[in-house]
């Protein structure tokens, strides 16, 4: 093994014990951060002990040029792929190349060590002005790595392009760290923060063009580490010191810390109707007088408790003692002694439990042996009348439940559980014949007997259609069975009479489709003597009949009239005076 390797291997082995003691110092420092405060006095963090300082310096070198176009991303991963716009190469403002006047964003805002180190990284604190989506030009010379708040943004990036990044940064300082390794020669790192939109960016011509948030070209001159820029700073090992990055005067600084304890008495168990203030003082006595408190249900303080000083369920509860930025939380046991019990019950409408008649949750106060308050959760079902109906048929002669005749019945019965149930009885007793009442029938007029829907039919003169013309005056029945084989019958006294007319269509429409084809006058049949005569509105007669034994059809002579009005005169021939008015014919 040569000496250079031995060299080598023993400064790899002392960059690594750095690291490892600066991560170990930050997890101890963030463990105590959770329960300490802050305090205002703070210290230069320590720069590494070991390692040359650099300068950065900036450049035109024919070296440092791109082979391809400037990109814009608008998604991408951490190694700088994804989807992008290629800037057009006429475009000078963003134009790379090889050549004597080399253009391009790294020759332009591009940083290298002084002394042309393969190996350059640092850190800087950017100060965010508003919440939003930026875009980030970034390149280096091959293994580029780019960190923002200790998040891998980009890494092993090669300059073969510009890359310009849509990235979505919080209102703020954030502390962006920069690391390249060149293989061969000097290293370089550009990096810039623009607050343009993605089209503004591609037309840009120059820096007038665009709105700078920051630039590594406010970073020349200022002196780095040559070398890894993570976890080089050190913070003191006694005092609970942590290390910010972007401390209040942009350098790094170490924050020191105190701790805070809060310290928490349990309280004596209560009687419910009490209830349990933890609000109290000696439930955090012995606490820091510094120290403010909040309540919680939840050992995290998300969820507010509502009622702290009056708390009536027994549980754990949570107390934050909070000093300027920094707090802890505690549990907080309390017992509340109550003695519950639940009754479930079931009675009958009309009747009562406790006082209480309507289905329902109650909760009632007693005291119990304990002295404390005893609660009693009654869940009450009242029964309501079981209301059931039934529809039933029976044939005439049979009964249901001691009824006989067609109706609607509402009987009362008792059920399994004692309670009043309430039976409605549709009852149906077939067949249900019915003629109606005896009727009277008009000379020379005819009525339609229907006994209703039935299986069998027979009426007095052998007939068996489900209704039957009548005539004449007479004593007519029918006899009936129905689906269920049940019979029935009802008869009918029809006396003929002589009648009348007293109301006559004034309307009709003979069009022949068997409906309202002719003027039907109820009575005038009884009146065989009497005289009827039809005329035009001009007074022109077109119907004449002595009895009316055939109703007019609407035509003259077997020819059809036109529709209109027409003006009838009736004579009954019976001493009576003559009838006359007007009937329209329609088609």
């Amino acid at each position: 093994m040569t000496s250079r390797h031995l060299l080598l291997i023993i400064k790899n082995f002392v960059l690594i014990t750095r690291r490892l003691v600066s991560i170990l110092l930050l997890l101890a420092c963030n463990r105590v951060a959770a329960q300490q405060c802050v305090v205002t006095n703070s210290v230069v963090a320590t720069p590494p002990a070991s390692g040359s300082q650099e300068v950065l310096v900036s450049r035109i070198d024919t070296e440092y040029y791109s082979t391809l176009r400037a990109r814009v991303y608008d998604t991408y991963d951490s190694t700088g792929r994804g989807n992008y716009t290629s800037i057009d190469t006429l475009n000078l403002f963003w134009r790379n190349y090889h050549g004597l006047l080399p253009s391009g964003p790294l020759n332009r805002c591009g940083v290298w060590g002084e002394h042309d180190t393969p190996t350059i990284g640092f850190s800087v604190c950017i100060d965010i002005p508003s919440s939003k989506t930026y875009y980030m030009g970034f390149s280096a010379d091959n293994s580029g790595m780019l960190e923002i708040d200790g998040k891998v943004i980009i890494k092993n990036i090669g300059f073969l392009y510009w890359g310009i990044y849509k990235i979505s940064l919080p209102k703020g300082k954030h502390l962006v760290e920069f690391k390249v390794v060149n293989f061969g020669g000097p290293a370089a790192i550009g990096f810039e923060i623009y607050n343009n939109t993605k089209d503004q960016i591609l037309k840009s011509q120059s820096y007038g063009d665009l709105n700078l948030v920051f630039s590594t070209l406010l970073e020349k001159g200022a002196t780095v580490e040559d070398g890894d820029p993570f976890y080089t700073y050190s913070c003191p090992l006694n005092g609970n010191f942590m290390l910010d990055y972007c401390g209040s005067s942009g350098i790094p600084v170490c924050t020191q810390f105190v701790p805070i304890d809060v310290k928490i008495t349990n309280p004596p168990p209560v009687c419910l109707s009490e209830g349990v203030d933890i609000t109290l003082p000696q439930i955090t006595a012995g606490s820091p007088s510094s120290l403010s408190y909040t309540y919680w249900k939840d050992s995290l303080a998300t969820i507010p408790l509502a009622n702290p000083n009056n708390i009536k369920k027994s549980g754990t509860y949570y107390i934050k003692g909070s000093y300027e930025s920094c707090s802890m939380v505690k549990p907080v046991n309390v017992v509340v002694k109550s003695t519950a019990s639940t009754i479930n019950s079931v009675i009958c409408l009309g009747s009562s439990y406790g006082g209480h008649t309507k289905t329902g949750i109650y909760v009632d106060t007693l005291r119990a042996a304990n002295g404390c308050d005893s609660i009693r959760t009654l869940n009450l079902t009242v029964k309501t009348q079981a209301d059931t109906s039934v529809t039933v048929s029976v044939c005439r002669g049979d009964g249901y439940r001691g009824h006989t005749r067609s109706g609607i019945y509402t009987d009362t019965l008792t059920t399994a559980n004692g309670c009043d149930s309430l039976v409605t009885v549709n009852l149906t007793v077939n067949p249900n014949v019915d003629l109606g009442p005896d009727k009277q029938l008009c000379l020379g007029d005819s009525l339609t007997l229907r006994p209703g829907q039935f299986r069998n039919y027979l009426w007095q003169d052998g007939s068996t259609l489900p209704y039957y013309k009548v005539k004449t005056g007479g004593i007519y029945w029918v006899k009936v069975a129905d689906e269920n084989g049940c019979t029935g019958a009802d008869t009918i006294a029809v006396k003929e009479t002589i009648c009348i007319p007293s109301r006559f269509p004034n309307t009709f429409t003979p069009n022949g489709d068997g409906i309202n084809d002719t003027w039907d006058i109820n009575g005038l049949r009884g009146f065989p003597q009497c005289t009827v005569f039809i005329y035009s509105r001009w007074g022109q007669l077109v119907f004449k009949s002595i009895g009316y034994p055939k109703p007019w059809d609407g035509r003259e002579n077997g020819k059809d009239l036109p529709v209109g009005t027409y003006y009838y005169v009736i004579e009954l021939k019976n001493g009576t005076p003559p009838l006359s008015g007007y009937v329209t014919i329609i088609r």
